[in-house]
C-alpha cells in the first residue's frame, strides 16, 4: 500500500481560493486568508525573516488549523541547495518564534 501525502482532498480542491497579500503585517495576511480551513503559502529567497514570521503567525491569528509552506528557491541567484536552504531557513525561524 502506497501512502500519498495529501494537503487537500479532491472535494476541497473544488473550493480553492487564491488570494494575494503584500505581507505588510500579520493582520492584513490573516484578513486575506479569510475563513479558510487550510492555507498553502509559497515564498522564495527574497522573503525576509520578518515577513516569513508574519506568514507563520497569520494563519494562527485567523484560526487556521493546517498550514503548508512551499519554499520556491527557483531564482537566477539561487544556490544548488535550495531545498536545504529553505528547510534551514524555517528551522531557524521556528526556533526563534518558539523562544
Amino acid at each position: 500500500m502506497e501512502l500519498t501525502p495529501q494537503i487537500i482532498s479532491n472535494e476541497e480542491s473544488k473550493r480553492l481560493n487564491a488570494v494575494e497579500s503584500a505581507f505588510q503585517d500579520t493582520e492584513s495576511i490573516a484578513k486575506a486568508i479569510g475563513n479558510a480551513s487550510k492555507v498553502v503559502v509559497k515564498i522564495s529567497q527574497e522573503v525576509s525573516t520578518l515577513v516569513a514570521l508574519r506568514v507563520v503567525q497569520a494563519p494562527e491569528l485567523a484560526g487556521i488549523g493546517h498550514v503548508a509552506i512551499v519554499y520556491d528557491g527557483n531564482t537566477a541567484s539561487a544556490s544548488m541547495y535550495n531545498l536545504q536552504d529553505g528547510i534551514s531557513f524555517f528551522n531557524n525561524l521556528f526556533s526563534r518564534s518558539q523562544s
